[in-house]
């Protein structure tokens, strides 16, 4: 008679989902002072210069939407108008100054940072929101009819080249990268939609952004860099508060 045994083995959670980090020491509280204004979060897997020691995230003078703003950025960013929407009239006016350091400083990576950052959100000011999507007038970067005249990317670049006063240059980047570089030139908000992958080396030069009489940015953009920009309605998020209380001070431990 055949037997069959059958061995069923039982795995401490943990090793089936790692525990996500948590902030180790948090101190939250009103702002003093006004001459420093910013929040960042240095994790492992961020390479950027800065102050901020590794595994930490820190505010100075910030109001609770500038903070939203910061830990829920907007897919497609709409220019000149706050994709927040609601909550108390304090959350403008009363700001904070946050320093919030990771269990393990060493492996706790940017993106860890901004989720704990974001629980800090939900249980010191009971935030509560919800989203909802509205369409704006923007444009669309497409590939236009003669096809891309873009230069893909060899790598990080070490040195910036001699260019023409006020050209747009981004060295290896993606196409969604310039396309936010273009919307801040044209103060509309531009989406790329031209399906292309991959990291290039954009310069663009036209009347807007040179000090000589050349083409439009439309024009540059079609010409220079065989793309085009299309006027169309671009679906934007926005963040709806529904609930925000004004926090106690949380010293660090």
């Amino acid at each position: 008679m055949l037997k069959i045994f059958v061995c069923i083995i039982f795995l401490a959670p943990s090793l089936l989902w790692p525990q996500a980090q948590s902030f180790e020491v948090v101190s939250l509280k009103p702002s003093t002072t006004d001459r420093e204004s910013y929040v960042s979060c240095h994790g492992a897997d961020l390479t950027r210069q800065t102050t901020i020691p590794l595994g930490r995230c820190v505010a100075r003078h910030r109001t609770l939407r500038q903070l939203i703003q910061f830990a829920y950025p907007p897919t497609v960013r709409l220019m000149g108008e706050s994709q927040i929407i609601g909550g108390p009239e304090w959350i403008d006016s009363t700001f904070y100054d946050i320093e919030a350091k990771a269990e393990d400083t060493s492996t706790a990576t940017g993106e860890q940072l901004i989720q704990m950052l974001r629980r800090v959100l939900t249980e010191q000011f009971k935030l509560e929101f919800h989203h909802e999507t509205k369409d704006r007038s923007g444009y669309a970067l497409v590939v236009g009819k003669d096809g891309p005249k873009l230069k893909p990317s060899a790598g990080p670049v070490t040195t910036r080249p001699s260019l023409p006063r006020g050209a747009l240059y981004m060295p290896n980047a993606p196409i969604a990268n310039f396309a936010e570089l273009l919307s801040l030139q044209i103060k509309s908000p531009v989406v790329d939609k031209t399906g292309l992958q991959g990291q290039f080396d954009f310069l663009l030069n036209s009347a807007e952004t040179g000090d000589y009489l050349g083409p439009s940015v439309f024009t540059a953009v079609q010409e220079q860099l065989g793309l085009r920009l299309e006027a169309e309605k671009i679906p934007f998020e926005f963040i709806v508060i529904d609930h925000a209380d004004k926090p106690a001070a949380t010293p660090p431990n």
